[in-house]
């Protein structure tokens, strides 16, 4: 019992210096890529105007600033909900906003938005990354078990072939 206190007190404390120090560090530097994003989507807006539609430009930039505010609901259950909420009309939409920004002339546009969409990964990986230690918390005592339990088939299996004195000996020592 006294082990089990000391790791889950372990495992608040990671928790804690995770969610209060690193992940904070992390949103803030993946939010700063953000606005280096959003200068440089509006640079291109400026130098080549004339082969940016608005609307691309539009799309971009309200999905930079969309995710410069949020970065920090970009979680496993954001993304699922959004998913589920999302019906064919509203994906269609989705899908032709994308295919606008896509079949861009400007293909600094597409390529700031391709980085923007790889920040919001890493942001959905940071906020998920206390649920990811939990997972490997839990995974490697099952790995070790796992370990364990094909050692001890393997013991038993070589029962088997073991004299009957031998295990009427250990038997006689159980009981």
């Amino acid at each position: 019992m006294d082990i089990l206190i000391v790791v889950l007190a372990m495992v608040a404390l990671g928790h804690f210096l995770y969610e209060g120090i690193v992940a904070p560090t992390l949103r803030t530097q993946l939010k700063h890529e953000m606005f280096q994003l959003r200068d440089e989507l509006r640079s291109v807006h400026l130098e080549r105007e004339d082969g940016c539609p608005q609307e691309a430009f539009n799309i971009a930039h309200n999905g930079i600033n969309q995710y410069v505010h949020r970065l920090h609901w970009v979680t496993i259950s954001f993304v699922t909900e959004f998913n589920r909420m999302n019906s064919s009309s509203k994906r269609a939409e989705v899908d032709r906003r994308r295919k606008v920004v896509e079949n861009c002339e400007v293909k600094e546009l597409s390529d700031i938005v391709a980085r923007g969409n790889r920040v919001v990964e890493r942001a959905l990986f940071v906020n998920s990354g206390a649920v990811f230690a939990y997972c490997i918390a839990l995974l490697v005592p099952l790995a070790i078990l796992f370990v364990c339990a094909q050692s001890i088939y393997r013991k038993a299996s070589e029962m088997f072939a073991a004299p009957s004195g031998r295990t009427e000996e250990v038997i006689s020592r159980l009981v």
